[in-house]
């Protein structure tokens, strides 16, 4: 959701059109989360961001970091909070210090959720998605109802086990409650997938940057490596790069990230209901091991419509795979020593998100 604001302004922003659920396997992670710009035009003055919710329970407040400018530029004040399953209510504050003046550039807030496969000695694998627009259209249309969100995953592999494939993909569920066919479609507006060895994997033609769609990479890596330590743009493609520290083998690596095709891009209630794409990466005998892939993530933007007038609660699921190889050294009298790569079968987690049009 975003806002523009005027200068001196504080921002406060209540949100009480939805519930969101969240449901996975395992047990995922609810977060909400603002990410606010602002950038002060006299006096140099901090800021911070705050979320306010209410619940079954009652209330409660979480603040962010006190975000103190040193130079004239736009600032980020940003403030994360976990959700109990019966809230209600969200408001966003971002305000400052005393004579706080700042030109507020946008305010997003978002509800986000993580999933995690069990540990496996293959290796680990996550799924992560964001919410970050939904309103329901007063004009005489089909499709009233429009989520905008972003979906993502991260795998890893241990020791010698790479990645042969991931795959990520989300479907239209039946309606809660019922088996009739969700009335609604979803659309992969944009997606990219990278990796540690920089494969160009089923190219689009253009590349483009989405803050948002980066953002929940960052979340589902998260899950996986022990933390993203930067995200930068290279001055050539490709577009983005995650610095990332491995919880596997406490090393640093980078994962460049180029645009794809989706394999599916559409999924429409009453005939295809999922859409979804496959990332596949090299698994061919080689002498050179390090073209096999340890460490990749999938992200992509997403839109959701659905017809608010046949139902009041509407479910999407999120899954994310990986086909898991095991490296092994054979040799060949001929060719001396080279590598294959052995299929050790498929990993999945899911995360299910439940949208209900009532107040």
């Amino acid at each position: 959701v975003d806002f523009w604001g005027e200068p001196g302004q504080t921002l406060t922003v209540w949100f009480r059109t939805y519930v969101a659920l969240i449901d996975g396997s395992p047990s995922p992670t609810c977060e909400i989360y603002s990410k606010d710009y602002y950038m002060y035009y006299d006096v140099p003055v901090p800021a911070i961001a705050e979320i306010y919710y209410e619940y079954s329970g009652g209330s409660n407040t979480v603040y962010g970091e006190w975000v103190t400018p040193t130079i004239k530029k736009w600032h980020n004040v940003y403030v994360t909070a976990s959700l109990p399953s019966t809230t209600t209510a969200v408001k966003v504050i971002i305000h400052g210090k005393s004579d706080f003046k700042a030109w507020i550039d946008c305010a997003s807030v978002s509800i986000c959720t993580n999933a995690a496969a069990p540990d496996d000695e293959r290796g680990v694998i996550s799924v992560s998605a964001n919410i970050y627009k939904y309103n329901i259209e007063e004009i005489p249309i089909t499709y009233k109802g429009r989520v905008l969100m972003a979906i993502g995953l991260c795998a890893e592999g241990k020791g010698s086990y790479c990645i042969i494939s991931t795959k990520l993909k989300v479907e239209l569920l039946p309606i809660v409650g019922g088996e009739t066919t969700q009335d609604g479609q979803l659309t992969i507006e944009y997606i990219e997938q990278a990796n540690e060895d920089n494969h160009d994997v089923d190219p689009a033609e253009d590349e483009r940057l989405s803050n948002m769609a980066v953002t929940t990479a960052q979340l589902a890596i998260s899950l996986v490596a022990a933390g993203v330590i930067a995200v930068f743009m290279p001055p050539t493609t490709p577009m983005v790069k995650f610095i990332v520290s491995s919880a596997i083998t406490g090393t640093t690596y980078g994962l460049n990230a180029f645009r794809t095709n989706p394999d599916e891009p559409r999924a429409v209630g009453g005939s295809d209901y999922a859409a979804w794409e496959q990332w596949n990466y090299p698994d061919g005998p080689t002498v050179i091991p390090s073209i096999y892939v340890h460490s990749a993530t999938g992200y992509c933007e997403l839109s959701w419509i659905f017809n608010t007038d046949s139902a009041s609660s509407f479910q999407i699921r999120v899954t994310a795979s990986v086909h898991w190889g095991l490296v092994e050294q054979l040799f060949n009298p001929y060719v001396g020593y080279y590598y294959v790569v052995v299929p050790k079968g498929w990993m999945n987690t899911f995360t299910d998100i439940t949208i209900n049009t009532a107040p």
